[in-house]
């Protein structure tokens, strides 16, 4: 018995330190478990002391339970890294200078190589709104035709409709309001229902940052005296973060 244990203990740790190379200590974006027996596994990967926890639904959280799949590394014969590419797309455009078409169009590139057609192209769109004339961008998204529809009514690829849609937000009159979010339809395409332009009013007024005890209005009769804890980011757009949830 106690030989078995030590033959076992040897086991894990000659385990361990084969995976020890393959696998880092945060869980892996999307790997590919090789069990001795069965068929691979696909998910985040998270090293335990004595197992692999693989989460198919690549959730990160340790607590989770659901769609999880826990192996012994004693029966783990491999695992192969996985490029989530969506996720390098993702992390890649963050980096990105604001005004950098040439970094888009290059992002748009490894996209397309990865077969990821809808991260490339929401990429070019970001390029083709900072130049429009931008040929490598117009090549690969589908010409300039493509980008016009795809424009129409989307204040982050038009310039010209975000400014329309930011001195809506400032018209003092609901009934003025009302107008102009009328005509911005007609020429934009951009269909800024009323209930959306007014809630997007109100939050563009709200102060930034935290704050505490702010009084509940929402059913307030039911609940009288309370209290909640509101924190709007110092980089909040009204325009951008609301408006846009109003199309038809």
């Amino acid at each position: 018995m106690r030989q078995a244990r030590a033959t076992r203990s040897r086991a894990l740790r000659a385990a361990s330190v084969a995976l020890a190379g393959v696998l880092a200590a945060a869980p892996a974006a999307g790997d590919r478990v090789y069990p001795k027996k069965g068929p691979p596994v696909r998910g985040v990967v998270t090293r335990a002391d004595t197992e692999l926890v693989v989460n198919k639904y690549r959730a990160t959280s340790p607590a989770m339970t659901y769609g999880v799949v826990r192996l012994p590394l004693s029966e783990v014969r491999r695992v192969d890294d996985e490029v989530n590419v969506v996720e390098t797309v993702r992390r890649r455009r963050e980096e990105l200078a604001a005004a950098d078409a040439a970094g888009r169009v290059g992002l748009a590139k490894y996209a397309l190589a990865q077969k990821a057609v809808r991260e490339a192209n929401r990429v070019l769109e970001e390029a083709l709104a900072i130049e429009p004339e931008n040929a490598d961008a117009l090549a690969m998204y589908g010409g300039k035709e493509k980008f016009e529809a795809a424009k129409r009514g989307n204040p982050a690829l038009d310039a010209d409709l975000k400014k329309a849609l930011d001195a809506l937000l400032g018209v003092s009159d609901g009934r003025a309001r009302a107008e102009e979010a009328k005509k911005i339809e007609a020429a934009r395409g951009f269909p800024a229902r009323p209930e959306v332009v007014e809630r997007a009013r109100r939050s563009g007024a709200e102060p930034r940052g935290l704050r505490q005890d702010v009084p509940v209005r929402l059913r307030a009769d039911r609940f009288p005296g309370a209290v909640c804890t509101v924190y709007v980011p110092p980089a909040y757009d009204a325009e951008g973060d609301e408006l846009p949830r109003g199309k038809r």
